[in-house]
């Protein structure tokens, strides 16, 4: 899971994004897994889809960013800040 201080699961940080929003839609691991031609392992995809409660967009100054909500660990931002239309 993509974090601002730290490296993505994948190779690309918008796919680590395109993962989790599968997974809070209710993906089944396995299929995520295929979907993404294994660009991150079943055993992680089984592991977010166990730590991960949902996602929220926060807007602060006209900037807003997505960050995904994680049982028993604080939450982390998993797309960039960019301009508020």
């Amino acid at each position: 899971m993509r974090n601002a201080d730290h490296p993505t699961r994948s190779k690309s940080p918008e796919l680590d994004e395109w993962i989790i929003r599968r997974i809070v839609a209710g993906y089944h691991p396995k299929a995520i897994v295929a979907a993404c031609d294994g660009a991150i392992s079943e055993r992680t995809a089984y592991r977010w889809r166990k730590l991960i409660r949902g996602l929220t967009v926060v807007e602060v100054d006209g900037y807003r960013a997505t960050f995904v909500l994680r049982r028993g660990q604080p939450p982390s931002r998993i797309s960039v800040w960019e301009r508020a239309a």
